[in-house]
C-alpha cells in the first residue's frame, strides 16, 4: 500500500474507518472501549497528519491515499 509519506498508526486508522462508516466520536469510544478524549486525540492527529480540519475531508483523504 502506498500511503506516500503519510503513516498512520493502528488506533488513527481504525478510528478513521470507523468515522468512515458513519460512526461518531462517542459511537467509536463505545465500539472500541476507548475513552472519548483519547479517541478525539487519535482523530485529530489523524487529521493533521492527512492535512485535513474535519472529519468528512479525513475520510476523503484517507480514501484517496488508500489507507482506508
Amino acid at each position: 500500500e502506498d500511503t506516500g509519506l503519510i503513516k498512520l498508526s493502528r488506533q488513527q486508522k481504525r478510528v478513521i474507518e470507523l468515522l468512515a462508516q458513519g460512526n461518531s466520536a462517542q459511537q467509536i469510544a463505545d465500539m472500541t472501549n476507548l475513552k472519548l478524549p483519547t479517541v478525539k486525540t487519535h482523530l485529530s492527529i489523524a487529521y493533521e497528519k492527512l492535512g485535513v480540519h474535519n472529519a468528512m475531508d479525513a475520510v476523503l483523504k484517507a480514501k484517496e491515499l488508500k489507507i482506508i
